[in-house]
């Protein structure tokens, strides 16, 4: 039989999780997961990120930053695309490396040739697979353009992760394209407002 204690710490456990369900959790860094900045990293560069991990290894980790939208369109990278193409979608800060280099982050049911698949129906491919190959190869849902990437050297992440810069958690379709990408942040800290569906 258990203790009214022990349902009570159940209880108490069990609704933290439903409100924000992944406060606290700690998870080891992989493709798919994500990486939320602590209140104290040291580098500004990544305040208040988001950074959804798609290669770890002994080679390091490459990962993109979800939640910072850059004042600039896929027009300023791509003046010419093929039609349906909308070139007022806006360009998200990837990350500090390489910010020439462009990614697209979407969802599709269907697998392209030439991107890596994150988590089901969810790949990255680079912007210019994407946009030559979005009419004619795959269907495809949600989509976000991301300039440069976020890249750290063998051991480094683990390294910045014992010295609480990163938290380490599980990741649901609906925070890497979230409509208010910037609140984001807040909401897995659990500071912000509101329930993400």
């Amino acid at each position: 039989m258990v203790s009214r204690s022990g349902i009570r710490a159940v209880f108490v456990a069990l609704l933290l999780f439903l409100l924000n369900p992944v406060a606290g959790f700690t998870a080891e860094p992989g493709m798919g997961t994500l990486l939320i900045a602590s209140a104290k990293i040291g580098d500004a560069r990544f305040k208040q990120s988001i950074i959804l991990i798609l290669q770890h290894g002994v080679d390091g980790t490459v990962g993109l930053i979800v939640n910072k939208p850059l004042p600039l369109t896929l027009a300023h990278v791509f003046p010419v695309r093929p039609q349906g193409v909308d070139g007022n979608r806006p360009l998200y800060l990837g990350g500090p490396v390489n910010r020439k280099q462009v990614s697209a982050l979407f969802s599709s049911p269907d697998q392209p040739q030439q991107a890596i698949e994150i988590l089901p129906d969810i790949f990255v491919s680079s912007a210019d697979t994407f946009i030559s190959d979005a009419n004619n190869l795959f269907s495809w849902g949600k989509v976000r353009f991301f300039s440069g990437y976020a890249g750290w050297a063998p051991g480094q992440l683990e390294m910045e992760l014992n010295q609480g810069s990163w938290r380490v958690a599980p990741v649901r379709k609906g925070e890497l394209f979230d409509d208010d990408p910037q609140s984001l942040w807040d909401y897995l800290n659990g500071t912000g407002s509101g329930l993400l569906l």
